[in-house]
């Protein structure tokens, strides 16, 4: 075991050749010039701060970096979410768009004739109401004239007969929960 540059605890006889006369003075020499930089105390206490200092830095950086990814993910999570309800929304939007469509279109072949029509107009009106019936069955409607109230396609047919064409009606109409019509009310003007 070698201790300053010596063997120790050794015999003499078990140190090899070329160890056993070295130059202690250029030994001591380097000694003397790295003494500065490695033994002295306070360069190590110096390097130890530094070190530490040094470590805390990288901490702080580590756990910004750590809070920035954080604050990343959430962000990107947040618009995902964000896109995902509004998709939903936009999903409800059309479906109630299209909810409001189909209404429309029904409700449009019998809006034409609200307020006072002539006899002829009536007949035009109760044949499209007819149609409705035989075709669409999950929107009935009923037809009221002078104490008759019918949702029966043939009833509705036989009711025509009893319009004057040259003479006036006036035509209401009542709506659904949903917004369908779902009754014609005919009277005399």
């Amino acid at each position: 075991m070698k201790k300053d540059g010596q063997y120790v605890g050794i015999q003499d006889e078990y140190v090899p050749e070329d160890e056993k006369y070295v130059d202690n003075s250029i030994n001591e020499g380097l000694k003397g010039q790295f003494k500065n930089y490695v033994n002295d105390k306070d360069n190590q206490e110096k390097i130890k701060m530094g070190a530490k200092k040094g470590l805390k830095y990288a901490k702080r950086i580590g756990i910004g970096y750590l809070i920035f990814y954080i604050i990343m993910m959430l962000f990107v999570f947040g618009f995902i979410g964000f896109v995902f309800v509004k998709m939903i929304g936009m999903r409800s939007d059309f479906n109630n768009d299209a909810k409001k469509h189909e209404i429309t279109y029904f409700n449009q072949t019998f809006d034409w004739y609200i307020g006072t029509q002539s006899g002829s107009q009536v007949n035009s009106l109760l044949t499209e109401v007819t149609k409705s019936l035989k075709t669409n069955k999950n929107h009935i409607i009923i037809v009221s004239y002078n104490g008759t109230n019918t949702s029966n396609s043939d009833e509705v047919t036989a009711l025509k007969k009893q319009f004057d064409d040259f003479k006036k009606y006036e035509v209401s109409m009542d709506y659904d929960s949903k917004g369908y019509i779902n009754k014609i009310t005919i009277t005399d003007y």
